[in-house]
């Protein structure tokens, strides 16, 4: 009796076998590089006569940062007129007058800076008495970096363009895939009225709010091709602070089968043999999904593999493919930007 093999146990490759593979892995960018400095540790400092740092920060800023918000909550130790100052590489860029004796909000402000550029940051505290030292205690800052949306007409953040060849491997083998884009923003704003962003065809209403001493985030899927993104505030006076605009190349199961046999957006590789797959996929509405193996047969599709359900989920696949197969996740059209494959490695050996 002949040997026969089912599923997932292949036939094993003979000594004229050939190799071919496909490999992807999600790249991810920041096209804004700010900063975000969430500091609620209590410093102090005491001075007599002079002037002495309270708290020092260090960052650098990215390609399009160029904007900060400094919030420094603080107080002194008996009430007096002494002066807390923003310093930047040495330059006082913002100084005021302070007297309370509880903690309170005591700076609130936007900062311009160069892009591309490696800052310290120090908080100081200025005590013109010289019979008498003071103390300052600086309890809370926070600091948003970013690139400043401030124009009520539409402004271009970042233009993102589809570099399929830096993120893509094959070799000795036919798939039929696409790369699209997945995105991450966070910003901090201080508007008055309803701004708007643009990613894509994609546009999404930001409602008037001042963050104080928080920062939002979105996030969804683009298509394939290139991406511009862009963005307005609702009224002049208004900011928004992009502090991050990232990036993910993810793989799109956005082909159908040679025969039509499935209906559904696939990842198809068109190759008989012995198989074996690594896989990584997450939803990105958070649903438990189960992504499918299936070969192509002229009587409709035939189930290799089922992984585990989940919102993120791994696995490693090995089989025998009669010549095409799709990769799919249950329920999860591609179409509808609800999924995303973020590693992808085939290995087939055909006799």
């Amino acid at each position: 009796m002949s040997a026969r093999y089912i599923y997932p146990s292949p036939p094993p490759p003979t000594g004229s076998s050939r190799a071919g593979y496909f490999i992807f892995n999600a790249r991810h960018r920041d096209f804004v590089g700010g900063r975000v400095i969430q500091d609620t540790t209590t410093s102090s400092a005491s001075v007599a006569g002079g002037r002495t740092t309270v708290k020092s920060y260090s960052f650098t800023t990215g390609a399009n940062a160029t904007r900060m918000r400094v919030r420094v909550y603080g107080y002194l130790n008996f009430t007096t007129s002494a002066t807390v100052y923003i310093n930047l590489n040495g330059t006082d860029v913002y100084s005021k007058e302070i007297t309370n004796t509880t903690e309170q909000l005591i700076i609130d402000t936007f900062i311009s800076l160069s892009a591309s550029t490696s800052y310290r940051m120090n908080i100081d505290f200025y005590n013109p008495t010289s019979a008498t030292s003071y103390t300052l205690y600086i309890t809370k800052v926070f600091v948003f970096i970013g690139y400043p949306l401030t124009s009520t007409t539409e402004t271009t953040i970042a233009s993102i363009a589809q570099r399929t060849d830096l993120y893509v491997t094959v070799n000795n083998i036919n798939v039929k895939y696409g790369v699209g884009v997945r995105y991450s923003i966070r910003y901090h704003r201080k508007t008055t009225a309803t701004a708007t962003l643009k990613i894509g065809a994609t546009t999404l209403s930001i409602a008037s709010a001042d963050d104080g001493d928080t920062f939002q985030a979105t996030r969804d899927t683009m298509s394939a091709g290139d991406v511009t993104v862009s963005g307005c505030v609702g009224a002049s006076g208004d900011i928004i602070i992009i502090i991050n605009l990232f990036v993910q190349y993810v793989l799109r199961g956005n082909q159908a089968d040679s025969r039509g046999v499935s209906s559904s957006w696939c990842v198809v590789v068109q190759e008989a043999g012995h198989v074996t797959a690594f896989v990584w996929f997450v939803t990105l509405d958070g649903a438990s999904r189960t992504m499918y193996v299936y070969n192509i047969t002229l009587n409709g599709t035939e189930t290799m593999y089922a992984s585990a359900s989940g919102s993120d989920v791994t696995f490693v696949f090995e089989g025998a493919s009669t010549g095409e197969m799709t990769f799919y996740v249950d329920g999860v059209e591609d179409s509808k930007s609800y999924s995303a494959i973020v590693s992808l490695a085939v290995v087939v050996i055909t006799a």
